[in-house]
């Protein structure tokens, strides 16, 4: 598969070509799963999770049906101080279960 802010595509290697597959239905943020250190898209089974540009959001692809739902948004988490700004959300898989990571910057 290969993800970018607002196109899918799969390589299909018995036809040695890719294809077009169902566009993500919001913007996606610039930087995803295939770059280090900043992991905005996981795989579960059949399912791509994806972090939205608005970083509360998430989308979820179906491979089988080539078609694309939107998680309820879970919003901006909070910090202990107000010295904090939210900079970015990272996502991954342990033991078959999605986690997402919150980064902050000191202001």
């Amino acid at each position: 598969y290969l993800l970018t802010t607002t196109e899918m595509h799969r390589y299909d290697p018995s036809n040695d070509r890719w294809c077009t597959l169902a566009p993500p239905i919001v913007k996606l943020p610039e930087a995803h799963a295939t770059q280090i250190g900043s992991n905005t898209a996981a795989v579960i089974g059949t399912e791509i999770f994806c972090v939205t540009e608005w970083y509360g959001e998430m989308l979820v692809y179906d491979t089988e049906l080539d078609r694309w739902r939107e998680l309820p948004a879970w919003g901006q988490p909070e910090t202990r101080s107000n010295n904090h700004q939210f900079m970015e959300a990272s996502t991954f898989v342990l033991e078959g279960q999605l986690h997402v990571l919150f980064g902050y910057q000191n202001l």
